[in-house]
């Protein structure tokens, strides 16, 4: 049940979202039905958990995040949205490139990690037939992940 793994998880951060000034929160789309996926619960758990500190890390505080799963036919799409200063679409495909680490442009210089969070998303999204993927927010950015029900 993808809606009640990222539910709980999203819920968790709560904590850590609240000390760095960030309005994170999920929300559920009751007119889907729950999505389902076969995959590994813990990888699964992990990439989610991957895109929240991100989104916490790099929006900025007084910024807002919310986590959603959506049904799209035959998929489940996750997604992590952040009203942060977004990714330039010439570097949306170079975030996933393990080590890489963004500075400048529209990103703020909060190094910290390795650079290895969102390869490792997307390693996991391939693991599992999906995809992993950003899109503009407005403002920011989408971090969208569609894997197989």
């Amino acid at each position: 049940d993808l809606r009640r793994l990222a539910g709980e998880l999203t819920a968790e951060w709560v904590p850590r979202a609240r000390q760095a000034g960030i309005d994170l929160g999920f929300e559920e789309d009751g007119t889907s039905p729950t999505p389902a996926v076969q995959g590994n619960a813990l990888l699964l758990r992990e990439a989610i958990a991957n895109l929240i500190d991100n989104a916490i890390r790099y929006t900025g505080r007084g910024a807002s995040v919310t986590v959603r799963v959506r049904s799209l036919g035959p998929d489940a799409q996750i997604e992590v949205e952040d009203d942060g200063p977004g990714i330039a679409p010439a570097l949306r495909n170079k975030v996933f490139d393990a080590f890489t680490q963004l500075e400048g442009g529209n990103l703020p210089s909060r190094r910290g990690g390795r650079g290895l969070g969102l390869s490792f998303c997307k390693v996991v999204a391939h693991a599992h037939d999906g995809a992993i993927w950003i899109e503009d927010g407005c403002p920011g950015a989408v971090f969208c992940v569609r894997l197989p029900e």
